[in-house]
């Protein structure tokens, strides 16, 4: 989000300011120009959408090595395990950027910032979708609610059509850890326009 690229037809900024200023065509414009990545599509949900989701799957089985707390996201772990978030708690986990964790009785702050969000976010993401898989198998009578919910849930461009959404999904149950790759981009902490 803080990534600082070049936004055609409004100069330098950070790359969500590139959603901000044209919506998902111009945020995909950007990334295209930016960075040579081809995008033949988009989804986007929001808050409340994810939430939703989460709460139709059930809960998503989250590990934590330790205790863990943002008091400004809601997140709130009392004990190290795997604990089943529902959609509030979820949206809490995802969303931290002040993640605390419990380090020899002592609370310290992720010292990865918003890239150790990014970590949590991409693997809340693959158990999301491990846990949609799983509750889908195991409780089939969940199919309509969770694709309910899902469908509502998502903004979606009008070339995405329902095949591709089915190669999604298949991307997502492959056991082959390459069938869904996640990046996250290198970069170097520093201001920039008072940014």
């Amino acid at each position: 989000r803080d990534l600082w690229v070049n936004i055609p037809g409004h100069g330098d900024s950070k790359i969500n300011a590139a959603f901000a200023y044209g919506g998902p065509q111009l945020a995909v414009k950007t990334i295209e120009q930016d960075f040579g990545i081809p995008i033949s599509h988009y989804l986007e949900v929001d808050f409340a959408g994810f939430r939703d989701i989460v709460n139709a799957i059930g809960s998503v089985p989250v590990y934590f090595p330790t205790p863990a707390r943002d008091k400004y996201s809601g997140l709130a772990i009392p004990t190290r395990g795997c604990h089943n978030l529902n959609g509030d708690q979820a949206l809490g986990y995802v969303r931290s950027r002040y993640y605390q964790y419990l380090s020899h009785g002592e609370w310290q702050y992720d010292p990865l910032s918003d890239l150790g969000r990014i970590k949590r976010q991409q693997y809340f993401i693959r158990t999301l979708a491990q846990a949609a898989i799983h509750s889908l198998v195991t409780h089939p009578l969940r199919v309509n609610n969770v694709a309910d919910k899902s469908v509502a849930s998502l903004t979606r461009d009008k070339s995405l059509h329902t095949s591709d959404l089915l190669a999604l999904v298949r991307a997502f149950r492959s056991t082959d850890p390459n069938a869904f790759p996640m990046y996250t981009l290198p970069a170097t902490s520093g201001y920039r326009d008072d940014q």
